[in-house]
């Protein structure tokens, strides 16, 4: 095989992995020969985006980054953004979420000039729970509500539902704001209670009962803000319910 085939496996191997198909990433990549440059990196870089979505984050970041320099080196960063992404999104997790914006802003580029909707949208949403993780809310929502408005048609009910719950998780921060009236602290208790309600509608399913978990913790908190006290209990219980072996989701319940 040579170079130009080489360089077209590689291009579509990490063309499906922009797509999340990794395991047809992978068989594509079993024509090739390892020793070929790039090969061994695309498949450690599949590898390691798989970790990252299944929480092993610091194994996974071990991983990627060797393999993200080899296939930025051979002249494929413009196919990383998915890599970059989730690379990003790991480094807010394992407490630097600066560095992840960082990472993210690359991602993003790349989804601007390919018109990737589907990745630009996931990196707004990714980029606003990193903002929210140094606690800069606002500028969370913000990104949030463009992650929203990216080709709407296309975003299917659980992510619909992710972001609005993500939004409504904003808006109770923000509320908290200590620089803001009272007046602006209700209005936006009222805008997290109706995406919470909206992301409740979306994602009502057993099989999401933990996404559900944080969504009645949305409404609660929103519901205390708000003054109905014996509803937001309500709806603390059964956060508390669902939270199963979320730890930092029943920390949250139990100090609200």
């Amino acid at each position: 095989m040579d170079r130009h085939e080489t360089d077209d496996v590689i291009t579509r191997t990490l063309a499906l992995g922009s797509q999340g198909r990794f395991d047809e990433a992978a068989a594509a990549l079993e024509t090739q020969d390892d020793s070929l440059p790039g090969t061994k990196a695309c498949s450690a870089c599949l590898e390691a985006v798989r970790k990252l979505a299944s929480g092993e984050h610091e194994e996974g970041i071990q991983t990627i980054l060797p393999a993200v320099r080899e296939l930025e080196d051979l002249g494929y960063s413009g196919s990383l953004g998915w890599a970059y992404s989730a690379a990003g999104f790991s480094f807010g997790i394992l407490g630097d979420p600066a560095l992840g914006i960082d990472w993210m802003e690359k991602a993003l580029a790349i989804a601007e000039r390919t018109g990737n909707k589907v990745q630009l949208r996931r990196c707004h949403n990714d980029k606003a729970s990193l903002l929210a993780m140094m606690d800069d809310y606002e500028r969370a929502q913000e990104f949030y509500e463009r992650a929203l408005a990216i080709d709407p048609a296309t975003i299917s009910d659980l992510e619909r539902g992710g972001i609005l719950n993500n939004l409504a998780y904003s808006c109770i921060h923000n509320a908290r704001r200590g620089d803001i009236s009272h007046r602006e602290s209700i209005g936006l208790a009222e805008k997290a209670l109706g995406y919470a309600n909206a992301a409740l509608a979306l994602i009502r399913n057993p099989e999401n009962s933990r996404f559900c978990g944080w969504v009645h913790y949305n409404r609660g908190s929103a519901l205390t803000m708000l003054g109905d006290y014996a509803t937001a209990l309500a709806e603390l219980e059964l956060a508390l319910d669902c939270s199963g072996d979320l730890s930092n989701l029943r920390m949250e319940v139990l100090i609200s």
